[in-house]
């Protein structure tokens, strides 16, 4: 994909604007694609606070678009409006009321942008998107909803990616945009329509297990990168969850169970939004442990405890004052 400034006017069809009083001139293409980066040469004054832009035409002096100051060097790399029309390049002087000292027409041509994706694609999916625009840096493909305004947008891909570039499909079903957005305005120069489906889970554990133990579980799903499973509060909202393990690491899980017990749910979470697409009730039991050591010990002496009990991995034993909270320990 070449760049569209490289279609712009070679250097022997550039002409330099009539200087004003003051002693300014502007050499640049008289024509350039919405959104590109325009080469603009210049002499003048450069005192502080000058500056080059591309202004509406017949704009007053203190109304401006995109600018440059000639510190920057020359040639000068001016932003394009997004919007197709007339404009002029001017030399602004840095005093009160921006005086322009020389302008230059310019007539910026609208661009637009083809789109080739499937039709329809599953929730969470990465849409392979073909495309033809004008790739000036900063543009981008977005997936976006039905009738929004240009300015909001979805998941999205820089189009300096290249073609054909991936864009994450949104994790609701329904009716969807790819669109090319231009950087500045991301104004939309080209789309296609795109069908989000459904997609379900199903969970496969034991309806009981213990406080603080392990639970397996299986499960059939999307298993995309960030898709995990994990042990919720019953009711709690999809973006709030509990012990997860990542769906990645394998058709059959382990997590581990809450020490509270009671009725949990145990769901399947999409990793952007984590919208829950499967979900298995959990009855969590309490456990309890049983320890016989002797009544009295001899203070720096070593105590044997007998016990029973779970055995969770990283449970322990441990000598405290009877007054000490469950989150304190000793020995």
């Amino acid at each position: 994909m070449r760049n569209a400034s490289k279609h712009l006017a070679p250097f022997a069809l550039l002409f330099a604007a009539h200087a004003w009083a003051g002693g300014a001139t502007l050499q640049a293409a008289p024509r350039a694609q919405v959104g590109a980066k325009l080469e603009v040469r210049w002499t003048g004054p450069a005192g502080a606070g000058d500056f080059v832009s591309i202004d509406a035409a017949g704009s007053p002096a203190t109304e401006y678009g995109p600018y440059a100051y000639p510190s920057a060097g020359n040639p000068l790399a001016l932003q394009v409006p997004d919007a197709p029309g007339n404009y002029e390049i001017r030399y602004h002087v840095g005093a009160a009321g921006y005086g322009v000292l020389a302008k230059t027409a310019l007539v910026v041509t609208d661009a637009t942008a083809t789109l080739e994706a499937p039709a329809v694609v599953e929730i969470g999916a990465m849409v392979r998107v073909s495309w033809k625009g004008p790739n000036n840096p900063g543009d981008f493909i977005s997936i976006d909803a039905a009738g929004s305004d240009d300015r909001v947008y979805g998941n999205y891909a820089y189009t300096a990616q290249g073609s054909p570039l991936e864009v994450r499909s949104p994790d609701a079903p329904g009716e969807y945009l790819l669109r090319y957005h231009l950087v500045n305005s991301y104004r939309v120069i080209g789309g296609a329509p795109l069908r989000v489906g459904a997609v379900g889970a199903t969970l496969t554990l034991a309806e009981r297990a213990d406080a603080g133990g392990k639970l397996s579980v299986a499960w059939v799903g999307p298993g995309k990168k960030g898709d995990f499973v994990s042990i919720d509060a019953v009711g709690a909202a999809d973006t709030s969850y509990g012990n997860y393990v990542y769906a990645e690491q394998g058709k059959s899980l382990e997590i581990r169970v809450p020490d509270l017990p009671g009725d949990y749910v145990v769901r399947y979470h999409l990793a952007a939004s984590y919208g829950v697409i499967g979900s298995a009730p959990l009855r969590v039991d309490p456990a309890t442990a049983s320890l016989t050591a002797p009544a009295t010990v001899t203070g720096g002496s070593v105590v044997e405890v007998r016990w029973k009990g779970p055995d969770n991995s990283g449970d322990f034993i441990t000598l405290v004052a009877p007054s000490a909270a469950d989150r304190q320990y000793g020995q």
